[in-house]
């Protein structure tokens, strides 16, 4: 842990060096790649990591993926748009509209914004596409890790 909060940065620092950004606390980190000053993406990859003692090795469980909020207001946003899509789609049954234009007007607007924020979200995992492994090659050279593919989630272990 000493040697990781020797070199993740706060997440609050604009300015200074670091290659990652993050929390370090007793038992546990999270992180994420380093982004240049003023240029934030709420998508990229960052990795959760909690520590346990086994034998004389600390093994670390690492999770990566979007942030906790980012995908709980993407989740939220979605279910929005669809929902909204389904509300048009019924009231449009239900007051006997007809006329196929009308009612592909009546949705161009959600579908507009369902289609833009789809295009959004896969443009920043675009540009987070290899920070997985930098996160992951940052851990290694760091705490001397070594994987472990145990599961889908990637485990790493540090040497005592």
């Amino acid at each position: 842990m000493r040697r990781l909060r020797g070199t993740v940065r706060s997440e609050w620092a604009l300015f200074g060096r670091g290659a990652v950004v993050g929390r370090v606390g007793d038992s546990s980190f999270s992180m994420r790649k380093r982004l240049p000053a003023f240029f934030h993406n709420s998508f990229q990859t960052q990795v959760t990591c909690r520590m346990e003692s086994e034998g004389g090795a600390t093994r670390l469980h690492a999770r990566f993926g979007l942030h906790f909020f980012a995908a709980v207001l993407m989740a939220i946003w979605f279910g929005f748009l669809a929902a909204t899509m389904l509300i048009s789609i019924a009231f449009s049954l239900d007051h006997g509209t007809t006329s196929i234009p009308a009612f592909f007007i009546s949705l161009a607007p959600v579908a507009a914004m369902l289609l833009l924020l789809s295009g959004i979200v896969a443009f920043c995992r675009f540009l987070a596409r290899n920070e997985r492994q930098f996160l992951l090659d940052f851990l290694k050279d760091t705490i001397q890790a070594r994987e472990i593919p145990e599961r889908a989630d990637a485990t790493v272990e540090r040497g005592a």
